[in-house]
């Protein structure tokens, strides 16, 4: 799989393809961590949510174990059928 930028283009614009470019490590790490951790597409998650991949990874990783413990037991699972509980990561 890989990381479709004209569709992320077509949704978000080009000034997140120039952000993704000058962000390229901590996205290449938020996406390594979130595939390390269960995920079964991250491609699919970046396209949904791509702004949270921008952020430096200590702090991606700490928003994603917050957001786990939130919504609880399974919220890999939770997550990959109900994709609007991204939006609670920063709540």
């Amino acid at each position: 799989m890989k990381l479709n930028i004209d569709k992320l283009k077509e949704i978000y614009g080009t000034s997140l393809i120039l952000e993704i470019k000058d962000n390229m490590d901590n996205v290449v790490k938020n996406l390594n961590y979130i595939s390390s951790i269960g995920f079964k597409d991250p491609y699919d998650v970046i396209e949904t949510n791509p702004y949270i991949f921008l952020e430096l990874p200590e702090l991606f990783q700490e928003k994603i174990e917050s957001l786990s413990k939130k919504i609880g037991v399974d919220f890999i699972e939770k997550i990959e059928e109900d994709s609007s509980l991204w939006g609670e990561i920063d709540d």
